[in-house]
């Protein structure tokens, strides 16, 4: 029996489907949710900004 060739994955093609695999679901979230709008989103750091904490256990009252 002859064996079958193998596919051999160099490191650089690996490389090159992960980062072509992260691009593909980057453009599938963009195109079905839109591209985020930067003037809704919260400040980076909130320390100090009098904005009141939401979404954790620790700032129900």
């Amino acid at each position: 029996m002859t064996e079958a060739p193998r596919l051999a994955l160099s490191r650089s093609v690996v490389a090159l489907l992960a980062i072509a695999g992260l691009a593909l679901i980057v453009v599938a979230d963009t195109a079905a949710t839109g591209l985020p709008d930067p003037m809704e989103a919260p400040p980076p750091v909130a320390l100090g900004s009098g904005l009141a904490p939401g979404g954790a256990h620790c700032a129900a009252q």
